[in-house]
């Protein structure tokens, strides 16, 4: 099952179900559920709870962030004779939780400078390559850098592609440019 990193306390996670050939309506058939353990103890050790009736699994607390934890194993115990641990027989199972990105760390540049050079009268050439760190999941939407010029290149000579694999950004010429009319631009970048 997945659920959404950073979920709030009481977050729906999953749903375990038990069958009991014995008849649900005495004591033999009914079945009761609980957690018998949680790997890993992060970010703390009983960071899912379930409904012992329904077998509905939620989070106790906040704190799921999949850059630090991106997947739980829990050990789950059914139980029939209510629940009742001296008389009913038990079984268990295995729930794996896999914790989900979103969009919660913005790309950082590595530089505050980024330099290039481009021969007069070309176009289409990568001029300088923009690299970014980001600790979203790798090649997922929540990854993908969007670079956009906001000043420093008025007549639109430049654009900057975003490199599907590195998620660098390849600032490109798009407009020839002459050198006595253009010596050096200096642009800002979001």
């Amino acid at each position: 099952m997945v659920t959404k990193l950073l979920s709030s306390s009481g977050t729906y996670v999953m749903h375990l179900s038990a069958f009991d050939a014995d008849d649900n309506t005495t004591a033999n058939g009914m079945v009761r559920y609980r957690i018998l353990s949680q790997m890993p103890h992060s970010p703390i050790p009983n960071m899912f709870t379930i409904n012992s009736e329904t077998g509905d699994i939620m989070t106790v607390a906040p704190g799921l962030d999949r850059e630090k934890v991106s997947q739980y194993t829990i050990i789950v115990q059914a139980t029939d004779m209510e629940g009742n641990l001296n008389f009913g027989l038990s079984n268990t199972a295995t729930a794996i939780i896999t914790v989900t990105d979103i969009n919660d760390n913005p790309p950082m540049l590595t530089s505050r400078t980024f330099s290039g050079e481009v021969p007069e009268n070309t176009v289409d050439v990568a001029v300088a390559n923009l690299t970014v760190i980001d600790a979203d999941q790798p090649h997922s939407p929540n990854w993908n850098a969007a670079y956009r010029i906001i000043s420093g290149d008025p007549t639109g000579h430049f654009t900057i592609r975003t490199d599907p694999i590195t998620n660098d950004g390849m600032v490109t010429v798009v407009k020839v440019m002459s050198f006595p009319l253009v010596a050096f631009l200096a642009f800002w970048l979001v």
